[in-house]
This record gives structure tokens, sequence and C-alpha cells, in this order.
């Protein structure tokens, strides 16, 4: 798999721990890395560990992503979760932003993903142009994994969106 991510995670050196049953690779140079182990660890520790076990690594790199404001990534096909040295300050919600990108992907059926498509469909309103199906494809995984986070944070607004919120549950 060609994934320029990994030509740039490749350049560093690493520390690995296991972190609430995570590989977490600590980039060794910590020059721009804010998040400390401990920070990680207490992020980590409120994922469920059955959705926990679905994340094989996770990178703490040391360079920023060319749109800083992105702040994680997700390595679709290899569901590694990417963190950039300025996401201490949203930890918890990247953390668990790129964890609903990885349950997607190894978690999910074909048929809960139909069925969380139908219920965006019921109660959200998708922005994206009917024509364009990557568009669509893609305003659905964002959604999916907005979703995981705010049920996760306790954020959900499970009055406007019931369905939605009751998917989400169900994947606990």
């Amino acid at each position: 798999m060609d994934n320029p991510e990994l030509g740039l995670i490749s350049k560093f050196e690493y520390d690995q721990l296991d972190i609430c049953g995570i590989k977490v690779y600590f980039c060794k140079d910590r020059s721009n890395i804010t998040i400390s182990i401990e920070d990680a660890k207490t992020v980590l520790s409120i994922i469920p560990e059955k959705h926990r076990q679905e994340i094989p690594r996770i990178y703490f790199v040391n360079y920023f992503c060319e749109n800083h404001e992105v702040k994680g990534r997700h390595l679709a096909g290899l569901n590694y979760i990417v963190i950039y040295p300025h996401a201490a300050d949203k930890l918890k919600q990247v953390l668990f932003h790129e964890t609903g990108h990885v349950l997607w992907d190894r978690l999910l059926t074909p048929e809960q993903r139909i069925k969380f498509y139908y219920c965006m469909l019921a109660e959200a309103p998708i922005t994206a142009d009917q024509n364009d199906v990557l568009a669509r494809h893609v305003f659905i995984l964002e959604n999916f994994a907005n979703s995981y986070w705010f049920v996760l944070d306790n954020i959900f607004d499970s009055k406007k969106y019931p369905k939605i919120h009751e998917f989400i549950l169900s994947i606990f």
C-alpha cells in the first residue's frame, strides 16, 4: 500500500508502548509534541475495551500535517491513527473521532453501515452533492466518526437525533 503518510512516519524513531492494550508509538524526538503519555492513557482508557482492540496502532508524530487545522488522521486500510503534535488541546476529540473511523472500517458490517446511512437520511440533511458518490461517502464517514465522538464524550443531542444515537449505542 503506497501511503505518503507512512513515508513520513518512517523518517522518525519511536518508543513503542502498550497503552490500554493498544500499540502506541511516541516519536523519540518530542520537540514538537506537547501530549504526555499520561494524557494518552487517560483518554484511551475512556474508549471501550472492545473498541480499543480494533485499533492496531497509534502514532504520536513530531511533524505537522500540511493542513494545520488537521490534528489527527486515520490511515484507511491499515487503520492506524496518527496524532499530530498540536492536538493536545483537543486530544479527546481527535482520538474519539479517529477511533470512529477505525470502527467503521473494522467493526461495522456492511449491513450496519447501510443502517447508519438510513439513520442519517432520516435525521440529518446530507449536504454532499447527490451526484458525487465520493463526497456523499466521505460525508457519511465523517458523520459516523463525529457521532461516535459525541456519544463517547456525552455531548450527543439524543433528542434531535434519536435514531443515530440509538445506532451508535448499539455498537457498544
